[in-house]
């Protein structure tokens, strides 16, 4: 990991932060989460999040433009997307620094290897994410009983909304 960091020197300038909590509004929403890690570098702003188990796919951009315009429900979207969590913690930076992120990604501290979030990372594809997010938010506060997936059941010893839900 420490070797892998050395070698992104020539475009990183500092740390901005580390395990820092934000918070922002989504519409009704209030949303807050700690970000793992910040850097400042020559090209902007980037997030990681850290990982030591599985790696994370890539979001299909074009896929989740569709789902967006033609077929918004969970099971689409997280076949599209799996994870809203690097889009969340870019809305939530962006509202609270007013500075713009150019990269995020997952670090995968077993073999120290990052993982962009999408192959395009445009202010679309984020907003599409957060459209996306709203979405699930909306379902789950609907008033009508939420649905756990049954296929996340694997997940739910490390939710810790898991005695909500199931």
């Amino acid at each position: 990991f420490l070797r892998a960091e050395t070698q992104r020197l020539d475009s990183f300038i500092k740390v901005f932060a580390c395990e820092k909590t934000y918070q922002a509004e989504l519409g009704k929403y209030k949303l807050k989460c700690r970000i793992d890690r910040i850097d400042e570098t020559q090209e902007g702003y980037e997030i990681f999040d850290y990982k030591t188990g599985s790696k994370p796919k890539q979001v299909n951009t074009k896929t989740i433009e569709e789902i967006i315009d033609e077929n918004l429900d969970r099971a689409s979207i997280k076949w599209a997307v799996g994870s809203l969590q690097l889009p969340l913690y870019k809305f939530l930076f962006e509202n609270n620094e007013h500075k713009k992120i150019g990269k995020c990604a997952i670090y995968s501290i077993k073999d120290a290897q990052m993982f962009s979030f999408a192959k395009d990372c445009s202010d679309k594809v984020y907003d599409d994410c957060m459209t996306a997010l709203k979405y699930i938010l909306d379902e789950i506060n609907s008033g009508d009983f939420f649905e756990f997936d049954e296929g996340d059941i694997g997940e739910c010893g490390h939710c810790p909304f898991v005695y909500i839900c199931r």
